[in-house]
């Protein structure tokens, strides 16, 4: 039986619609499903997430980011044509390839883990920021693939970009397989994008956003041939908690 995979992002309307389109564009054909899930993990405390990000991120970003927001609600309403309705809306662009998109509140929950074991799938692509339990982890034959904007082991977390311009560090985007540690799996594809110097969290996460679907075609190809190959990385293991005071201050010195 050929691999099936899967990906499961999450439901962001902006930023992840063009490299999405982009990499299905091209890969459509080796998708079985998208799931989708809410940009908030279960549980998490969405009011201490949201004061931290407003505290390290540019208001007019945020205008202009609601701006394309509604924008793509707009454009991509039922009230537009479909090929404008693909353009703006994640619905109409899976739907279009004929591919599956289904909502999954948890990834593990119990029934989305049956339906995986079900259909047999080997492989998932991760761009959720929902944490994977053993449960899902170590179902035998399957394995979970996570992008993270950051050279790893260096700057895990959620907050990889922040950290790497308050430590001066360089910028990347590492592929990795999922495990039962943060950010700690057998990396299979990294690249390096330098130190950025003087540029924000908001100019960084373009680059990345625009490297990102090379880096998803190279690792979906490497699993499809079953060419994966561990990477040592020379980078030094570092855990990035949520920005603290002294540090935000350090930020906004570098990027000003």
């Amino acid at each position: 039986m050929a691999a099936q995979t899967i990906l499961i992002i999450n439901k962001e309307e902006v930023l992840l619609l063009a490299p999405l389109a982009e990499f299905l564009s091209k890969h459509a054909d080796h998708v079985h499903t998208i799931y989708h899930t809410s940009f908030f993990p279960p549980q998490t405390d969405k009011l201490d997430y949201v004061k931290s990000v407003l505290k390290i991120t540019d208001k007019a970003y945020w205008l202009r980011y609601f701006v394309r927001f509604f924008r793509n609600k707009v454009f991509g309403s039922f009230l537009f044509p479909a090929s404008w309705r693909r353009k703006y809306n994640l619905r109409y662009l899976v739907n279009d390839y004929r591919i599956p998109f289904i909502n999954v509140f948890d990834v593990n929950d119990e029934a989305f883990i049956r339906k995986i074991k079900a259909q047999r799938i080997s492989t998932a692509l991760s761009f959720t920021y929902q944490l994977y339990q053993s449960e899902i982890i170590n179902i035998p034959g399957f394995k979970i693939y996570n992008f993270h904007p950051g050279l790893l082991p260096n700057n895990k977390g959620r907050w990889p970009i922040f950290w790497a311009i308050v430590k001066g560090d360089e910028h990347g985007i590492t592929c990795h397989e999922i495990n039962e540690k943060i950010d700690a799996g057998e990396i299979i594809l990294q690249k390096n994008l330098g130190r950025l110097s003087g540029m924000t969290i908001e100019d960084v996460m373009d680059i990345v956003i625009k490297e990102l679907p090379m880096m998803i075609s190279t690792a979906l190809k490497k699993i499809l041939t079953d060419d994966i190959q561990a990477i040592i990385s020379d980078q030094p293991d570092f855990y990035g908690d949520a920005p603290d005071t002294e540090n935000i201050k350090i930020y906004w010195n570098k990027v000003k």
